[in-house]
Formats: structure tokens, sequence, C-alpha cells
């Protein structure tokens, strides 16, 4: 019989363990929950063994039955792969599957959800005293457990707002039978404030934070380590609002609580400890960040009972703090091996050591390998990143960009600039679905694809896409807004039509691009391409021998023409 042995070899992942006689439909079933296998062989460029990986690890999935746990993680990663691929049949597929997956999850819980609308009827008279299906105090106290419990796995997978809404009627049940659990209430804010706050209104999610807070100390202890957690949430808001002396306070009240109930050595002491090192690290304090953080990692390995996700979480603090490469691999497996991964996270880990080896700063594997071979590498895991970030919902449009920078001048060097055309496709037809029809980000996303035109001197596809970039932005500019977009747009057809050889149609546009810029604020003005707008426009000028309006555009805006 073969085994795990034989199927998949990983190094440096402890929380990821078998026996040497494990079957490999154990194996894949192990590489299903925890996408391990695909990303080694994906993070080296070979998609086709990659590929030969998913599909096995999907068909083993599929025989557990566990959708959420195995099925859709490994279709996400196949819909990663697709997109890497340019597969367009397979991203439309996996796309779909995900999104059916989805669904039969959310409607998954049909006894959970009958139990929650008879305990809601207790709580208004409306239930009958003698029905059989009422509710024992006891009962409603498992529920609003099992409610908690579910909103974890909710959270997890992202569904932010069904969490919110179950989690109100265990706050309800609770406030109405439950008087005495104060842990079920207290657990309830807490999940609450989380579920907020993932879901982007961190106002809410502090007002819950706090009423655990007040609510354990009313009703448990002053010094309750049940508080740590909220308090610990209240602190990385305040710290995200600049609020930073008001977060300190709140991570020292949290460590004084865990030194006096739970010992400097425990689990909560590390997460304090995280917390506090993040807040340093915000400050520009790296030597207080990393003193906190190889504290809290000494802890997490040696803790009794592993918690891979603080770990994880620990790593990535690490990582962020030392901008070295073996950190940030060494947190890419630790958020890797996760069942529930935080996909920001893994985007960030990903791009930060595609940089490192883009910029040759691997001092062994990257020189080894020389330039080439770590550039290969950068792209690999620019790839990755980028399929993943197209798939964290609500889009880091600017870190999306960023990345596809990076991977464009990746094609570029290799004289393969059109190699970037399907990514902003992909890229484009989800935004088009998402957002409005006049959202700002649409015009970005047609300005990137017309410079992939340009690079690759598709002159007549790029002056088309420009032309539907140029409807968005004049659509913008109905009442003196969006003159910014305008700008660019028009300065980028300028270009393009110069680069065509259309002389006077480029010298019509530049000069409409020249009244768009002055009508913009200060702020505005500073964007990066300036300088290149008023350099082209000059030259075109001097080309066309009108050496009188190249000198009287050089003198009012010499600050643009260097020295």
């Amino acid at each position: 019989m073969n085994t795990v042995l034989s199927v998949i070899t990983r190094k440096n992942v402890s929380p990821v363990s078998v026996s040497s006689g494990t079957s490999v439909m154990e194996a894949l079933r192990i590489m299903a929950e925890k996408n391990i296998g695909s990303v080694v062989v994906m993070d080296a460029g070979n998609y086709k063994e990659a590929s030969d990986y998913l599909s096995r690890a999907l068909d083993s999935a599929r025989s557990t039955g566990k959708t959420l746990d195995f099925i859709i993680p490994t279709v996400e990663e196949m819909l990663d792969l697709a997109v890497i691929t340019n597969d367009r049949p397979n991203i439309q597929k996996y796309r779909s599957e995900i999104l059916t997956l989805q669904k039969q999850y959310e409607n998954s819980f049909p006894d959970l959800d009958k139990q929650i609308q008879t305990a809601l009827l207790q709580i208004d008279g409306k239930a009958d005293a003698a029905a059989p299906e009422r509710l024992s105090k006891l009962e409603i106290e498992s529920l609003c457990q099992a409610i908690n419990d579910q909103s974890k796995q909710l959270l997890n997978s992202g569904y932010y707002d069904r969490s919110i809404e179950i989690l109100n009627s265990a706050d309800k049940l609770a406030h109405a039978f439950l008087d005495k659990n104060a842990e079920v209430q207290a657990r309830t804010l807490n999940n609450l404030a989380v579920s907020y706050n993932l879901n982007g209104h961190p106002d809410k999610a502090y007002e819950y934070y706090k009423q655990c807070v007040d609510f354990v100390r009313a009703n448990m202890s002053q010094q309750d380590p049940f508080q740590i957690k909220p308090l610990i949430g209240m602190a990385n808001i305040d710290s995200h609002r600049n609020q930073n002396d008001l977060a300190l306070a709140k991570l020292r009240e949290a460590a004084k609580i865990v030194n006096m109930t739970m010992g400097p050595k425990s689990l909560p002491a590390a997460k304090v400890k995280v917390g506090l090192a993040e807040l340093y690290t915000r400050q520009g304090e790296r030597r207080l960040a990393l003193t906190e953080l190889k504290q809290a990692w000494d802890i997490y390995e040696k803790l009794a009972e592993p918690d891979p996700d603080g770990k994880a979480r620990c790593a990535a603090a690490l990582a962020y703090a030392q901008k070295n490469l073996p950190h940030f691999r060494q947190a890419l497996e630790l958020q890797e091996s996760l069942a529930n991964k935080e996909k920001s996270t893994l985007v960030w880990l990903l791009e930060s050591i595609g940089d490192n080896y883009w910029k040759n700063l691997d001092s062994g594997a990257a020189k080894t390998a020389g330039t080439d071979g770590a550039k290969e590498k950068a792209a690999a895991y620019y790839k990755r990143a980028l399929a993943l970030a197209y798939r964290v919902e609500p889009r880091d449009q600017a870190r999306i960009f960023e990345i596809a920078s990076y991977l464009s001048n990746y094609y570029l060097e290799k004289n393969e600039p059109l190699a970037m055309v399907p990514w902003f496709e992909e890229k484009i037809s989800h935004d088009e679905q998402i957002l409005g029809k006049n959202d700002p980000v649409l015009i970005e996303n047609d300005l990137a694809l017309a410079t992939v035109y340009r690079q690759a001197r598709q002159l007549p596809l790029c002056e088309q896409t420009l032309q539907k970039a140029l409807k968005v932005a004049q659509n913008n500019n109905a009442g003196n807004k969006g003159g910014l977009e305008l700008f660019k747009v028009k300065s980028a057809l300028a270009a393009v039509s110069a680069d065509s050889g259309e002389s006077e149609k480029a010298l019509q546009w530049y000069g409409q691009a020249l009244v768009l810029f002055e009508g913009l604020n200060p702020d505005e003005r500073k964007i990066s391409s300036a300088s290149d707008f008023f350099y082209r426009y000059s030259s075109l000028l001097d080309k066309l021998k009108k050496q009188d309006l190249a000198r009287e555009l050089k003198t009012n805006h010499a600050e643009y023409f260097g020295k």
C-alpha cells in the first residue's frame, strides 16, 4: 500500500502531521483540508503538477461531504490556478461552482434556524407553553452556544452578515432567558464585535467590545480573563484610528489581567504581546516590537496545546518587523497550514516573498539562482498573490494594482507584455459586475490595460481601450467631478496618438489635458505621471517646431521639468 510519504513531502509545517502508514486517500484528504502540496509546486511555477495535485485532492475532498472544510478551499485553489494559467473555461466553471457550494453551505443549517425561530417566539409569548417544540432554558443555553460556534465558522468563511444575523438572535435569547449565564452573554457580545469589525463597521464593533467589557466587570469580576479579548479588540481599533495612547492603555490593562489570572507564559499573554508589538510597529518602535514578538514566539513554541492561528499571526508580525525572506517563508508556511486561512494576510506574504526575490534581497537561494532565477520565482509568487487577491472581498484595489505592476515589469523584461492582458481582463470582468458603471477603478483598469497594449505596440487596441475609459471619465467629470481621471485618460490618448504618428491629433489631446491639469488642486497635481506628461508634450512641440509654445510650457510649469 502506498503511504503519505510517497504522495507529499513538506518541511517545517508543524501543525500538519500524519503517520508514516497513512493511506494515499487519507493524505489527499489532508491536502484538501490544508491546501498543501499544490502550493509548493505553484510557488515554483510548476502549474501542471499543481493541477494534478489539486484534481486528486478535490476527488478525495468530495468523498468527505464537508463542503466548507475541504471542498470549497480546494475549488478556490483550482480557481486560482485557472486564473494563473488563463484557463478561461475553468475560470467560469470554478467560479460558478464556488457560488453554488457557498449557497449550499448557507442553506445547510435548517435545524439551527428552526430552533432559533422557535426560541424567539417564546420571547414574545407566541409559542404555546404546551407545544412539544418549546425549548427549555437549558436547550436555549445550548442553542446560544451552538450559534456562537457556528458564527466562528461563518466568520472564517467570510459570511459576516449571516454571522451578525444569528448572533443578534443569540443576544436577544441570552437577555431574555439566560440572566444567570454571564459567560454566554459575554461570548455573544464579543463575537458580535468581531463580526462587525470584519464586516467593515469598526464603530459598531467598538460599541460591542465595550459592552462586553462592561458586562464582564458587572456580572463576573473586575479581573475576569474573559475581558482580555475585547480589550485587545478595542486596542486594535484605537490603533487604526491613530489613538495610540488609548490603545496602549487597553493593552497594558489586558496584560495586567493576564499576569494576575493566567500567568506571563500563557496563551493570552502571547496574544497581548503580539497586540503590543503591532502597535509598536505602527509607531515605528521596531526594537520594542521585536522584543514583544520574540517573547510571544517563545510562548507559542512551548504551549502544551498549540494555537495555530495565534502562532501564524505572530509569525506574520515577525515577518513584517524583520522584513527578511526566512521570516516571510515561515509566516507563509504557517498561514498555509491553517484550516481557515486569512486570505488578505496570505496575499501580503506572497507579494512580500515575491518582492524579496525580485529585488534579489535573499542572500541565499536568489543569489545562487542568479537574477533571472530569482525573478522567475518572484513571478510565481506574484501570480499566486494576484489570483488570491482577486478572491478577497472587498478587493484591495491599491494592492492589486501594485502586484500587477510588478508582474507587468516581469513580462516586459521577458518581452511578453501581452501576457498581462488576461490578468487585466479578469479584473475588469469582475469589477464591471460588482462596481457602479462610473467607478474610478474602471478607469484605472482600462489605463493599465492600455499601457500593456502600448508596450506591445498594439496601438489600435490601446486607443480603443482608452476611448472606453474616456466615456466613463467624461460621465464622472459632470459637475466638475473626475477631473483627475479625465486628465489621465486624455494625456494617455495624447501619448498613443503621438506614437501612432498622428502629431496634430496628439497636440489636441495634450492641449485638452493641460487645461484639465491646470484645474486640479495642488494635491492632485502631485501624481507621478505629471512630469512624464510635460516632458512628452514639450518634446512634441519641439518636434513640430513650436518652440515658443514649448518655452512657455516649460516656464509656466518649470517644477515638472527638473533641473
